[in-house]
Parts: C-alpha cells; structure tokens; sequence
C-alpha cells in the first residue's frame, strides 16, 4: 500500500515521548524512534541501526544522541554516526532523521523531502490555546485508516453506531445532510441540529432540550479539528442557522476536539485523540466525564471499523458505494489519492531525468 509521503503525521502526543524513553512508532510503512533530546525537543530517527540493524528503539538517549545498544554506534539527532566503538568513525554509516514539529501537544512527523517540510503546513487545531485543560488519547486499529476518515467525514453514522452514546437515540445525524464545503486539503462540515439531547455531561440536567451546532475540518492525511457548541432551543432560528458567535457568549456547553488518523503500515492505523471544553458547566469534574464518555464511543468506532475491514479483506476486490452522505469522504478520498499520484509521478520523471 502507497501512503503521502510530503505530509505532516501526527505521530504521538507529546506526553507519549518521555525524556530518556525512546519510542518506537512505525508511520506510513517506516520504523520511526522518537525521543527528547537535551533540551526537550523531540526527535526522530529511523528505528535501525546501520551496523547490524538492530533498533536504535531499544538504545540508551545520551544527550542529544540515541547510542545503539547492541554494538554502542552513537547517532545525532540530525543522523549522524558520531561514533563506532573500537575505531573511528566510517562512511555509509549515518541513518535518516525526520522533520519534526511539536505543537498543540502533539509530535507532528514529516515522512517526505525534508526540504518540503513547512511548519506551516501543520493543520491549524486551537485546542490548547488559552491554557484550557484537555484531555488525550489513543487507540490502534487494525484497519486502513482511510477507513477511519470515512466515518470522521460522514457522521450520519452516529444515530446507529452511537445510539446509546453520543447520538441518544436522535436519528437527525442520519436524516439531514450537513452543509458541505471544500477546502484547498480536505472539507468543511456544518450542522445545526435542533430541539435535541446532548450527550450525558456532568453538569448538565439529564433530557435537557438543546439547539446544537457541529462544525469542522478534516484535512489530508486525516486530521479533525471540531466544534461542538450547544445552546438553549430556539438558537439555531434566532441566527438564522448561522454559526454561533465566536464569544461562545450565551452557550450551555462547549466542546472542542481535534482527532487524527495515522497509517501505521496496510491495515493497521493510530488513532489520536483530545478533547477540551472552553465552556464547562462542571468544571471541577465533567472533562474527566465527557473524555471517558467519548472513549466509549471511540471504541465502538473501532469495533464497527474493524468488522468492516475483516468484511473487506473477506471479499478482495468489492466495490464500496455511496450514497449522498458520502460526499465529504468522497473528496477526501480523492485528494490522498492525487497526491500519491502526483508524488509517483515526480519520482518517477527524476528517476527517467537520472
């Protein structure tokens, strides 16, 4: 299988990479080993060693520099074999190392030309802005993680998959389509949803009748970045069904997530995900709530999603169909796929120049 290689990954969540702890990862089909080096920064460096290939995974963190702990070759944080125990250092040694970008607690990890590699291009989440707690978590899914995006992009499965969760028994998110924009890397999803329940959330009075509205972004490779704002009946016609204003001023709950999907290798992909609340209406205990709530939720994701992917590895070469929900998923589907083409195509025309 054939993954973007000229794209930011979230690769763990920075609380993952612990000082002197490296951590092996594999990313879009490459052994990665993530550390912290001195200073705190994170680096990543292929996980193999270039005398025997043993894992530098399995290494000691010394400074800036991950030793191998098989044979004692020392690597920089840039690469470099910095030292070969017995003799001075050879040529042909030095190993890969990888952009890497730290931000809204999350290791973001470049996979491509490292002269590409743009922070820039990080998706622009707003989680931990403001110093709002949040909360994080991950799972591993044996599954494609284009799966994954699908089920982010279409959420007309949460009247079923989380009928008892975080559809309480609302079948809206099934009979009306969202409105649906694109971007230049992926869509724009908005929703407003009226006279219905939340989720159960501390704080809030069980059956509360709320106006809720839901938008987000999913951008290529797979990244999330929601709001969910609930607010007293009748909002949703006092704006028109516009969105809420950025104030949040008048607002009974307020959830922010961002949620990535990362292939680990052909069927198999990490799941990174958090959540905060800029407006809480228990905030002594009701984000330890919602994110227990949520990780529920996640796992029936998972299940459905696993099931899914045995049924397709069951039935090699059959055709997934769509319906008008699919529309979102659809685009981002395309936009991975014109990238993998656009980057095999630039190989192969300097591979023809060569």
């Amino acid at each position: 299988m054939t993954f973007i290689s000229n794209t930011w990954y979230a690769a763990a969540w920075s609380g993952e990479v612990e000082a002197g702890k490296p951590l092996a990862l594999t990313i879009a089909d490459q052994p990665i080993v993530l550390y912290r080096g001195a200073d705190g920064s994170a680096v990543a460096l292929e996980d193999r060693c270039s005398h025997r290939c043993a894992p530098l995974s399995k290494g000691r963190v010394e400074g800036d520099a991950l030793r191998c702990w098989y044979h004692g070759l020392l690597f920089s944080s840039a690469g470099k074999c910095l030292e070969m125990p017995g003799q001075d250092t050879a040529p042909g040694f030095d190993i890969r190392a990888y952009p890497v970008v730290e931000r809204h607690e999350c290791v973001w990890l470049w996979t491509g030309n490292p002269a590409l590699a743009d922070p820039a291009l990080v998706p622009a989440g707003k989680l931990t802005e403001n110093g709002i707690p949040f909360r994080t978590g991950v799972l591993n899914f044996d599954s494609d993680y284009q799966l994954i995006n699908d089920n982010l992009c279409d959420f007309s499965h949460v009247a079923y998959v989380h009928e008892k969760t975080l559809g309480q028994g609302q079948n809206e998110w099934a009979q009306r389509l969202p409105m649906l924009s694109n971007l230049d890397n992926g869509i724009r999803v908005t929703r407003w949803i009226e006279d219905t329940t939340p989720p159960p959330t501390p704080g809030l009075e069980p059956g509360l009748r709320i106006d809720q509205y839901t938008a987000y972004d999913y951008v290529v490779p797979g990244v999330l970045m929601m709001q969910i704002d609930a607010y007293p009946l009748g909002k949703a016609k006092e704006l028109n069904f516009q969105p809420p204003p950025a104030s949040m001023d008048g607002a009974i709950y307020v959830l922010r997530t961002m949620q990535m999907a990362t292939p680990i290798t052909a069927g198999k992909a990490r799941y990174l995900y958090s959540l905060s609340h800029p407006v809480d209406p228990a905030p002594e205990h009701s984000l330890d709530g919602v994110i227990g709530l949520f990780k529920y939720a996640f796992g029936e994701d998972q299940d459905m999603i696993e099931a899914q992917q045995a049924a397709i590895d069951k039935h090699p070469g059959v055709m997934l169909r769509n319906t008008k929900h699919d529309a979102g998923l659809m685009r981002v589907r395309r936009l991975i796929a014109n990238k993998i083409r656009e980057e095999q195509t630039t190989t192969e025309t300097r591979t023809a120049a060569e």
